[in-house]
C-alpha cells in the first residue's frame, strides 16, 4: 500500500500516529517539492514531534509557538517541540507546558531525537494511552510521558551508542 493510503487506513483504524519529520539541512534543497507531503503527514498525525532544527529547516520557524501554529493549522493539536538543552515544549488542544531538561555533558547527541521518540512511544503504551485519550489526557499523565521521553534521550547522549543502555531500560 502506498504510504498515504497506509496512513489514512491507520488513522481510520484509530491508530496513534506520531510524525517526526527528521528534516535535516541536506533536505532543504528539496523542501518545496515535499511540503505537500509534510502537510499531509501532519494532518494524519495524532502527535507531531520534532526538534527546533527540524522546524527551522521546514518552516523557517524560529520558535515553538510559530511552529505550533503551522502544525495546528494543518490539523494536529498535539505538538512536541524539542530544543536540546532549552527544553521540551508540549502543546495540546488544552494547554502548553515547557519541560526543563537536566544539564548534562553529552558524549554524543546521535540518536537523541529517535530515542526521545522511543521513550514517548514506550510511555504512551505504559500509560495505556490510545488516540481517543489524547483529547482529554490529564496533565500529570502528559508529564510522566514527556519525562520518560526526556530520560531516554538523556541516556543515549551519555554514551557513543545511539541506543539506550540495557542497565537503563532495566530500571524501567
Amino acid at each position: 500500500c502506498s504510504s498515504d493510503l497506509c496512513l489514512k487506513a491507520a488513522q481510520e483504524a484509530k491508530a496513534l500516529i506520531i510524525y517526526d519529520p527528521n528534516f535535516r539541512p541536506a533536505h532543504i534543497k528539496v523542501r518545496n517539492n515535499v511540503m505537500d507531503y509534510i502537510y499531509e503527514n501532519i494532518s494524519l498525525s495524532s502527535i507531531v514531534k520534532g526538534s527546533n532544527e527540524d522546524f527551522q529547516n521546514i518552516f523557517e520557524s524560529s520558535s515553538a509557538y510559530s511552529a505550533k501554529e503551522i502544525v495546528n493549522k494543518y490539523g494536529c493539536d498535539n505538538f512536541i517541540y524539542t530544543a536540546n538543552k532549552y527544553g521540551v515544549n508540549l502543546f495540546t488542544g488544552d494547554f502548553h507546558k515547557v519541560f526543563d531538561v537536566p544539564r548534562i555533558e553529552p558524549v554524543s547527541t546521535v540518536g537523541a531525537g529517535d530515542n526521545f521518540s522511543a521513550g514517548l512511544i514506550y510511555a504512551l503504551i505504559k500509560e495505556n494511552v490510545f488516540v481517543d485519550d489524547l483529547k482529554n489526557l490529564d496533565h500529570d499523565v502528559w508529564r510522566k510521558i514527556i519525562r520518560v521521553a526526556i530520560d531516554f534521550a538523556i541516556n543515549v547522549c551519555l554514551s557513543y551508542d545511539n541506543y539506550i543502555s540495557e542497565d537503563f531500560i532495566s530500571d524501567y
